[in-house]
């Protein structure tokens, strides 16, 4: 990567970390939400799903992870919109935002320096600029 490449690489890193943050906070909200409430949150779950695209377009070494990550989401979407209701609804819903938040962590440490460590949860990874 040339000098002036690493600038708009290191933004682009930084604003792939901070759309799966958002992406992952969404994916907890839901998790705990109401059944009254999930709608609300598959709606902003989506919008940050499309934020993670967007930004992951920088990234042609991602795709294959991200295709993943967006097949979970349609996944999950489907299968927590099919029964906000049912008593085993809930029980369901963990494990498929359990299963979604390991695809998003897959994510990031692509973007960051080998010596990290991989343990712990995602939102304790740091960004070091020129690692990307």
């Amino acid at each position: 990567m040339s000098a002036t490449n690493a600038p708009g690489r290191a933004i682009h890193c930084l604003q792939l970390v901070a759309a799966l943050d958002r992406y992952l906070s969404r994916l907890d909200e839901l998790d705990s939400s109401q059944p009254g409430k999930i709608v609300h949150h598959l709606t902003d779950l989506t919008d940050s799903v499309r934020r993670v695209r967007v930004v992951c377009a920088a990234f042609p070494s991602l795709q294959s992870l991200l295709f993943e990550l967006l097949i979970g989401h349609s996944e999950l979407v489907s299968k927590v919109a099919q029964r906000p209701k049912r008593s085993d609804g809930r029980n369901a819903r963990s494990t498929l935002v359990a299963a979604q938040r390991r695809r998003a962590a897959t994510l990031l440490p692509e973007i960051h320096a080998p010596s990290e460590s991989r343990r712990g949860p995602i939102r304790r990874y740091h960004f070091e600029a020129g690692v990307c």
